[in-house]
């Protein structure tokens, strides 16, 4: 029940590493922005749980004379020097980001993203073995996906189809 209302039982985490400097680049953070914008694309991502920097429902949230104002962390991404490090002062006025979304040193990103399974919907762990097999390279893990999707839908209708054998158990 609860699964139903918030999700939470297939969790990916899709961890940001630049080759060097911190995750305050304009490129890792257009990365990021990318993998959130496309994991939003998966027919059986739980939208409302895909958490990054890019993520609509990650904000940032202060006090002021006039009330509480909330905006979103990262609405677009920063490119010059000085909104990168806007962008670092609201992270690290929101320490629930550190060690969720970030790592302390800035080294590190996360994307969690959440989807729903049942026995119509892809087992995403044998969908990912299945991709890591393939001697396809990271450039084609999209269209990978679709076709993992399509052979598990496609083996997934012919079982629901198939008249089942009943066994006399007696």
């Amino acid at each position: 029940m609860l699964e139903d209302v918030f999700g939470g039982k297939n969790i990916a985490v899709i961890g940001i590493v630049p080759k060097t400097g911190d995750v305050y680049q304009p490129q890792v953070l257009a990365k990021i922005q990318r993998i959130q914008a496309g994991i939003e694309q998966i027919p059986h991502a739980v939208r409302h749980n895909i958490l990054s920097f890019a993520a609509r429902k990650v904000k940032v949230i202060k006090g002021g004379p006039e009330g509480m104002e909330v905006r979103p962390l990262m609405d677009t991404v920063p490119q010059t020097p000085e909104d990168i490090a806007k962008l670092k002062a609201a992270v690290a006025s929101m320490p629930i980001y550190i060690n969720a979304l970030v790592s302390p040193d800035g080294k590190a990103a996360a994307i969690v993203a959440d989807f729903k399974q049942d026995k119509t919907i892809p087992n995403f762990v044998a969908m990912l073995k299945d991709m890591r097999s393939s001697p396809c390279s990271r450039t084609c893990a999209r269209s990978s996906i679709a076709s993992a999707t399509a052979r598990w839908t496609s083996t997934s209708a012919e079982r629901r189809s198939s008249p089942r054998r009943e066994t006399d158990t007696s």
